[in-house]
């Protein structure tokens, strides 16, 4: 996927002279052609890029001449770009740069120098391994030795420059945690260009490792002899490891697919693949359970002669940023960007500028959840040496603010590319080439504390099904702010293999409505109003919803981190700042116990809810320590039967979601004896010995006055009251 851009000959040789030789054609040449045979054979290997069979004939002709600076610098050179094995390449290129030419002759079975290029090949190395003292010293040496017409000029001043940089940022590291994502994912072939989904649950990525069945094995790349590009995708387990990774439907034995970008709701995936020799952009679409053969992006002027390499697409789908070299731009390659206008049609590519672009590379474009904080790599004079990721903002103005390195360890003095992160920012993923790595590429996992987005929130929803069926494929959910300055509304669908969906780009301080609607007539399924926080930090709000498939109706929403409280009515209860009584898991004094049963108890507990909340799950938080204590209290003790009571209240704020609060509180109790009763009747020790009445549900509370920002004078009105006898 990554184009390198070799400069090493200048004779242009016609194709029709050279045709593509095999690895077994190649090793017959080693056996049995002359010196000056291969000295011919291998640099017309080595000016086609084939840099893999090259080095069996130059091994060949080290053998013949092992001192020679000619075939030494050759050597050093196939080190440095077919494998980035810059350390083994160092002592080829030492040998080389005792002779070098001005005049070198590639071709020449008399040529016994090297090019003068090995010095800043060799400064290469050094500056890869971290030595930049050294590699500016063969920077340096190159620039006063070649002439002024060598296209590694510019490199080399640039280069130096770099050393410069990743000196200062490794004086002054960041606070960032850089781990190799392990031998899950990561294999001794080269793992590049990872994809994260915005909760961090799966992470799609290229591979070039062979097919088990050994059909891409006829098809590798005569520069590395790795394997075709691949696409795969893997899963975090319930223990946050990685699962083993699935290649893609699509993907062809023959053919480089690789991954550049994936929607928010994982049913679109993006493509590179040079299948005319520019390289372009596809994407395949998730229908009918299986990703769909790729496509060419067809939006009016991305795709063109020249090459695309990458893009990135804003979570609301309007905004797609990419990556090309096509004439007109700033230098290099530089990222552009398209935007979706109201008629569904694409505005034409806009080039973003010199804030970001300059003269040099600019690549792998990754916007995140808030639309305005772009990451993308240079392998300009800011950077520590090759890509580096960097991160900018655009302000209200529109307008790009000032690049700012991620530094050192993020960064490297390697290339460092292709980063995405979850949907809070904190959390990162890239490429990167680094020592006691599995392969030539590995991906690694960023963990960082000053990158993180803050002044937006952004709702996340879990949607699961009564009876754990998959959910309807052509649900969608559209986000409205009820109080905002502006209208606005954007629309998501869920995830398929999970029900998840995200809307980011909420503000603060504002109420929102999400619709969950079917079907193209937009039949609704279910609505509620939720309210994001005051404050500047990230703020996400999460609502697990509970959709019976029958009905299509949603039986319960609410939000699963919050915790149930227990209290125990012998103990004073302290209250918090929103007037609710916290306490331990306590157990209450049985009035009804004999000397026969002294260790027998009960328990008390009371959860209370935010906004239109009904849900407990028995799977977390105190109600399944709840749960635990009653299991062992009829293990341990001498009782035979136990009963749970439940009692449920709702506020006097108005519901928009049910019918009044009264059934708002009828609802608390009845889907809190439904979970429980389901739980009892899958637990061998519980089963037939504990019974769960509803006593009463009620509407409590001081009357509403327009003020539901005011927790504290109404969520203590909002409550699930469970007590064991």
């Amino acid at each position: 996927m990554i184009k390198i851009l070799f400069t090493f000959f200048t004779l242009i040789i016609s194709a029709t002279l050279f045709g593509q030789k095999t690895e077994l054609e190649v090793r017959n040449m080693a056996a049995t052609y002359s010196e000056q045979e291969l000295v011919f054979e291998s640099s017309t290997l080595m000016n086609y890029n084939q840099l893999y069979l090259a080095e069996i004939l130059v091994d060949k002709l080290l053998q013949f001449q092992p001192e020679s600076a000619n075939y030494n610098y050759k050597k050093g050179y196939i080190l440095l770009y077919s494998k980035m094995d810059y350390e083994k390449a160092i002592p080829y290129l030492q040998k080389a740069i005792l002779s070098t030419s001005e005049n070198y002759d590639l071709y020449s079975l008399h040529e016994k120098n090297a090019s003068i290029d090995a010095f800043y090949h060799l400064g290469k190395c050094y500056h890869l391994n971290s030595e930049f003292d050294k590699a500016k010293q063969y920077f340096n040496q190159f620039l006063i030795s070649t002439n002024t017409k060598s296209e590694l000029i510019y490199k080399a001043h640039n280069s130096i420059l770099q050393c410069d940089v990743a000196k200062a940022m490794i004086a002054r590291p960041k606070k960032a945690i850089v781990k190799n994502i392990g031998k899950a994912i990561n294999t001794q072939y080269p793992e590049y260009s990872p994809v994260v989904s915005l909760d961090g649950s799966a992470i799609y990525f290229t591979s070039r490792r062979p097919w088990e069945n050994g059909d891409s094995e006829t098809f590798r790349d005569a520069s590395s002899n790795d394997y075709p590009e691949d696409i795969y995708v893997s899963y975090s387990d319930e223990k946050g490891s990685w699962t083993a990774p699935k290649r893609m439907d699509f993907c062809e034995a023959q053919r480089n697919e690789a991954t550049v970008a994936v929607s928010s709701d994982e049913k679109r995936i993006y493509v590179y693949q040079d299948n005319t020799g520019g390289g372009d952009l596809f994407f395949s679409d998730f229908k009918s359970n299986a990703f769909t053969e790729i496509k060419g992006i067809d939006y009016k002027g991305v795709n063109t002669e020249s090459w695309e390499t990458h893009c990135t697409m804003t979570t609301d789908g309007l905004n797609m940023y990419f990556v090309s070299d096509r004439p007109g731009g700033l230098g290099g390659r530089d990222i552009y960007r398209v935007v979706k206008m109201p008629d569904g049609s694409w505005s034409l590519p806009q080039n973003l500028g010199p804030n970001i672009n300059t003269s040099s590379d600019e690549d792998s474009p990754f916007i995140a959840s808030d639309n305005k904080t772009l990451y993308y790599s240079s392998n300009g004079p800011k950077s520590m040496g090759g890509f580096d990721i960097f991160v900018t903002i655009r302000d209200e103005d529109n307008v790009w603010g000032d690049p700012l390195n991620m530094g050192y360890p993020i960064n490297s003095p390697g290339d460092d590319i292709f980063y995405t992160t979850t949907i809070d920012g904190l959390k990162g993923y890239m490429t990167s080439f680094r020592k006691n790595g599995f392969g030539e590429k590995d991906i690694y996992e960023i963990q960082n504390d000053y990158v993180g987005l803050n002044n937006i929130a952004a709702l996340k929803g879990h949607i699961k099904t009564v009876n754990g069926e998959p959910i309807p494929s052509d649900l969608k959910i559209t986000v409205s702010c009820l109080n905002c300055e502006e209208t606005m509304a954007n629309s998501t669908t869920p995830r398929l293999r999970d029900g998840t969906f995200f809307s980011s780009l909420l503000e603060h301080c504002r109420d929102y409505e999400y619709v969950i609607t079917k079907g193209t007539s937009d039949t609704e399924v279910f609505r509620e109003t939720v309210t994001t926080k005051c404050d500047s930090k990230y703020h996400e709000i999460f609502r697990e919803i509970l959709l019976d498939t029958k009905t299509m109706k949603v039986i319960s929403s609410t939000d699963p981190s919050e915790k149930p409280i227990i209290a125990a009515t012998s103990v004073p209860a302290k209250e918090n700042e929103l007037g609710l009584r916290e306490t331990g898991v306590k157990e209450i004094e049985r009035k009804d116990n004999i000397v026969a049963n002294t260790s027998a108890k009960d328990f008390e507990m009371i959860h209370y809810f935010g906004y239109n909340g009904n849900v407990l799950s028995v799977k977390s938080g105190d109600l399944k320590i709840f749960l635990k204590e009653i299991e062992t209290q009829l293990k341990e003790s001498e009782r035979k039967n136990m009963t749970i009571e439940i009692e449920s209240s709702a506020s006097k704020v108005p519901t928009s979601t049910y019918k009044n609060n009264e059934s708002l509180a009828e609802i608390r109790a009845l889907n809190i004896q439904k979970e429980l009763i389901s739980y009892i009747a899958k637990n061998k020790e519980l089963k037939g010995k504990v019974t769960v009445v509803i006593r009463k549900s009620v509407v409590d509370g001081p009357e509403y006055e327009n003020d539901a920002s005011n927790r504290k004078k109404y969520q203590k009105f909002q409550f699930i009251y469970l007590k064991t006898k």
